[in-house]
């Protein structure tokens, strides 16, 4: 979700953004609601007791249907998506930061 509110802040970057915005939204709208509706209906489909439901039952739920390879997977994956959000909240930061920089030395 994090990416949404920094999209504004590249549309210098993107060729005709009136255009291609729109598009990015309705596809990034619908990842992410596949990426967050999907696991959790798989995740259902197994346990459907709420209080089950703590931190790690999503590798617990991978490691029950594909033993120990699959909960292994699904944890080095949960990472690698965290040192994503995180590399995309970094980029478009500095890339916020340089902006108003920018602005300011103009404005000075």
């Amino acid at each position: 979700y994090s990416g949404f509110w920094s999209m504004g802040s590249l549309a210098g970057q993107v060729e005709e953004p009136k255009r291609v915005y729109p598009r990015l939204a309705v596809i990034s709208v619908a990842a992410v609601a596949a990426q967050s509706v999907l696991p959790m209906a798989v995740a259902l489909s197994q346990d459907g007791r709420s209080a089950n439901y703590q931190v790690g039952h999503f590798a617990e739920l991978a490691g029950r249907s594909g033993g120990a390879p699959l909960r292994v997977a699904f944890i080095l994956a949960a990472g690698v998506c965290q040192l994503g959000t995180c590399n995309a909240l970094s980029i478009t930061a500095d890339r916020v930061l340089s902006c108003l920089v920018e602005r300011r030395v103009r404005a000075g």
